[in-house]
């Protein structure tokens, strides 16, 4: 979208809005991906036990309803294209936040904020009971993940 605004024809509503979107929509599916990393290496800490899983479902599908929540409620509230503001390279596509958008914007933060807090919560718990006497994979995991 960037080169075809570029080099094609200029900015145009509609091709604000998709590039808009399509940003949105990338950075908001490599949320979701890094999230479900986090869990994973989580769930490894606790040796993959049944709850501890389950715990984590829940709190990975309640993260993931809320944030496409306020995600979407950021879409409709943002107005992709102003002539006079913009990307300094793409000129005319600019975002121009409503106070619903940034509203949305900020409950979407205190999502991410609630879901890693409880992440780096039981990586913690798990953490504290090996201290004394720490395992190889619990080495890797704390060395390589936090």
């Amino acid at each position: 979208m960037y080169l075809f605004i570029q080099f094609g024809s200029p900015a145009t509503k509609v091709s604000c809005t998709v590039a808009m979107y399509w940003n949105l929509a990338s950075a908001a599916t490599s949320c979701l991906i890094a999230w479900l990393v986090l869990a994973l290496r989580t769930w490894a800490l606790w040796n993959r036990q049944r709850a501890v899983g389950v715990l984590l479902a829940c709190i990975y599908a309640g993260a993931i309803v809320a944030a496409s929540v306020f995600t979407i409620y950021c879409f409709l509230g943002i107005s992709t294209y102003d002539s006079t503001r913009g990307y300094p390279t793409l000129r005319g596509c600019g975002a121009n936040d409503t106070p619903t958008a940034m509203i949305a914007a900020m409950e979407n933060n205190a999502v991410i904020a609630t879901y890693e807090a409880s992440i780096l919560i039981l990586t913690l718990l798990r953490g504290s009971n090996y201290f004394s006497k720490p395992t190889g994979l619990l080495l890797v995991l704390y060395r390589d993940g936090t």
